[in-house]
């Protein structure tokens, strides 16, 4: 890796001033090492580069998912169409239902939504006040509680 080369490079450099290595040798590794270096600091660049749009292309699917509801219920037909055709492909009708393969960061979002939903449900008050028997259900399943 690059960290890796810089300490070779160091290590070299190190040894050349202890009078260790032969200039000539000392010379034809230095180049070596200095190029092995650059290859590297280019593949972490692009890395880098990669990471950096992938960052950016999340947080547009982020603010699009925060917004698209609000925008869809005010939108006319072409914003409309604009709209479903950034959330992802194959649209299918079905039932006057349309069905969408969402885009990837979509479906993740979508997929949190849903759990955050589940859990949410968790915490709503129960139907019933009378709720003993839910609660001697939960001390049957939990024990430690019941102690």
């Amino acid at each position: 890796n690059y960290d890796e080369s810089i300490e070779q490079l160091d290590t070299l450099v190190e040894k050349y001033l202890e009078g260790k290595l032969p200039e000539e040798f000392y010379q034809r590794k230095l180049s070596e090492l200095e190029q092995t270096k650059e290859v590297r600091k280019k593949v972490l660049d692009g890395i880098d580069s990669r990471v950096n749009e992938r960052i950016q292309e999340l947080d547009q699917d982020l603010s699009f998912a925060v917004t698209a509801c609000a925008a869809f219920a005010d939108a006319d037909d072409h914003k409309r169409r604009e709209i479903i055709a950034y959330l992802g492909s194959n649209l299918t009708l079905t039932n006057h239902v349309l069905d969408i393969e969402l885009k990837r960061p979509l479906k993740m979002v979508n997929e949190i939504a849903e759990t955050v939903s589940n859990a949410a449900k968790a915490f709503e008050p129960l139907e019933s006040v009378d709720n003993s028997e839910q609660f001697k259900l939960f001390l049957s399943e939990n024990p430690a509680m019941g102690a």
